[in-house]
């Protein structure tokens, strides 16, 4: 018995947190630091946590109409779970909050002041009228996605907000800078205006590839790839970019080992000064030796209208098509070719600025060539 009294005094006690309930129209202000289970806010009530006072939630944080939520400089506010609630809830953050979820609906504010962070370990979801704004030093950031409402709301940024998920919301004002999987998304400066490339599958058994910019911004230089399969990919070449130019700018490299019979795909990666990336579209490449026609237009590049000349080894009906590097068809035509030197002309006029595919296509075979509007 000596032994069992023993133990006993010794077995811990185990204090559960007690919840937090402000009541309507009531302010409830820290005065040390506290522990709870759940904290319900009521009707036009504010929770303030003051500076160096810190709250532990280790559940749920549920609101209802006007509440406040204010963090002092030097406060502190963790919450396990989620705050949820509806109408005219405003979260004034100028310390740390850190919360598992937000999930608020109908004219919710949260304004983060002066050094102020918020930490959201899951989801942003917001609906119908929520506004944040980060002030110039302030920080947003979220583990999952954010979901806002775009119609009704607004995301102002000049602090930094960072999203490790996906973004649908509305568009961002602010002189700051939005990050989605550590890439940059705003301020929306591309580093480079992309035009396109194009291939030309050359009679002497090589590939004439030919890429065009608008314009460069802290562009370094760009690699290029080569993939038989579109999933193993093979540098081939790294080429110098122009650094910073608000002209057109055209590059070319002459790919000797592709071979005669190539089919397959290139791929394009421009690389910034500061190691930043941008990956554009590969495109497809068949290279055969069994040319029916010899595809030539002139001028080219050109400003509105080109002359085609094919000459063809029979008397044929082709489909004539204009396709973007992307692959959509503008317009499609089927022509009736003679044997021998065919020529017509080819208006361009309707269509953007960049280069384009004219496509011939025969019953068994397809051959093409680039053309640049300017």
């Amino acid at each position: 018995m000596k032994n069992l009294f023993i133990l006993l005094i010794f077995i811990p006690v185990i204090c559960f947190s007690q919840t937090l309930t402000v009541n309507n129209n009531q302010t409830y202000i820290t005065s040390g630091n506290a522990s709870y289970s759940d904290i319900t806010l009521n009707n036009n009530s504010l929770l303030h946590v003051v500076n160096p006072d810190s709250i532990y939630c280790s559940g749920n944080v549920s609101s209802s109409n006007g509440i406040g939520i204010t963090i002092d400089d030097g406060g502190i506010l963790h919450i396990v779970g989620t705050l949820s609630g509806n109408n005219n809830i405003q979260l004034n953050v100028s310390g740390k909050i850190t919360i598992g979820s937000i999930d608020i609906n109908n004219n919710g504010i949260l304004t983060i002041l002066g050094n102020g962070e918020v930490s959201i370990l899951g989801d942003l979801t917001a609906e119908n009228g929520t506004n944040i704004e980060i002030d110039f030093d302030g920080t947003l950031s979220v583990g999952g996605n954010v979901i806002i409402d775009e119609a009704t709301s607004s995301v102002n940024v000049n602090g930094s907000f960072n999203i490790d998920g996906s973004y649908n919301g509305p568009a961002f004002t602010g002189a700051g800078t939005v990050t989605e999987n550590d890439i940059l998304i705003y301020p929306n400066t591309l580093p480079v205006e992309f035009l396109g490339m194009s291939i030309n599958c050359e009679n002497g058994g090589y590939n004439t590839v030919t890429w065009e910019t608008a314009s460069e911004t802290n562009s370094d230089y760009f690699i290029l790839e080569r993939s038989r399969d579109g999933i193993h990919w093979l540098e081939i070449a790294e080429m110098k970019a122009k650094g910073n130019s608000t002209n057109e700018s055209r590059y070319t490299f002459y790919d000797l080992k592709a071979g005669r019979y190539f089919e397959g795909y290139y791929q394009l990666t421009q690389i910034d000064y500061d190691g930043m990336f941008e990956i554009f579209d590969p495109i497809t490449v068949q290279c055969k030796t069994d040319e029916k026609y010899e595809i030539m237009a002139y001028p080219n590049p050109t400003e509105d209208k080109v002359l085609i000349t094919i000459n063809s080894l029979k008397e044929s009906q082709v489909q004539l098509s204009l396709i973007t590097l992307t692959g959509q068809s503008l317009k499609t035509q089927t022509i009736t070719l003679d044997r021998g030197i065919n020529s017509f002309p080819y208006d361009l006029s309707e269509y953007n600025k960049g280069m384009y595919i004219i496509n011939v296509v025969d019953t068994d075979i397809i051959q093409n060539i680039s053309i640049t509007k300017k």
